[in-house]
């Protein structure tokens, strides 16, 4: 009798490994569809953020210009916070590159190294400028506002640069480098 159990265990056992070995998706093969369509959903993911990014960039460009000298305070909060995430794609930026160096040419790395120390430069240029709006007077609160917006909107257009880097090494181009917007001219200038 017992028998009979054991045999019927063993059967729907068999049948419940012969259903999941049918539904288990294969495994991706190297350079296959698998490869390509996890190419194709990581480059939708990037756009993603990327598109989040610039929409993160230009609200809080329109905030932080929207505010008077009055509301510094509430300014320099939204500079602040638009700031650490700022902090955070650069740091995302610089672990996902981390990550792929070792498939890197040494070339490709040496420019990925090149463009981080300059987005460093950039952020330490935009924390200047941060800086230089705390201690803004109602006479030069514009102009410094405007300065760090421009300063602000360069980093996150080199970030976006730098997130678009799709060559086939993975490493930026040095040709695509964009300039940064001029910088307002401290002479002759009208202080609201």
């Amino acid at each position: 009798m017992n028998l009979i159990p054991q045999v019927a265990a063993s059967g729907l056992f068999a049948l419940v490994l012969g259903l999941a070995a049918v539904q288990a998706p294969p495994e991706p093969q190297p350079g296959g569809a698998g490869d390509a369509e996890a190419a194709r959903q990581e480059a939708a993911n990037r756009d993603a953020r990327r598109e989040e990014m610039r929409r993160e960039v230009d609200e809080a460009a329109r905030a932080i210009g929207a505010f008077s000298k009055a509301e510094s305070d509430q300014a320099l909060k939204r500079a602040r916070s638009a700031l650490e995430a700022m902090d955070k794609r650069i740091e995302d930026a610089r672990l996902d590159w981390e990550r792929e160096a070792a498939r890197m040419s040494a070339d490709a790395r040496e420019r990925r190294g090149r463009a981080m120390a300059e987005l460093r430069a950039q952020r330490a240029e935009v924390a200047e400028r941060y800086r230089a709006l705390q201690g803004a007077s109602s006479a030069t609160w514009e102009r410094v506002r405007e300065q760090f917006l421009a300063s602000y909107r360069s980093l996150a257009d080199e970030v976006r640069r730098l997130s678009n880097a799709d060559s086939s090494d993975g490493a930026p181009s040095t040709g695509e480098k964009s300039e940064p917007p001029a910088e307002p001219e401290e002479s002759g200038k009208k202080d609201d």
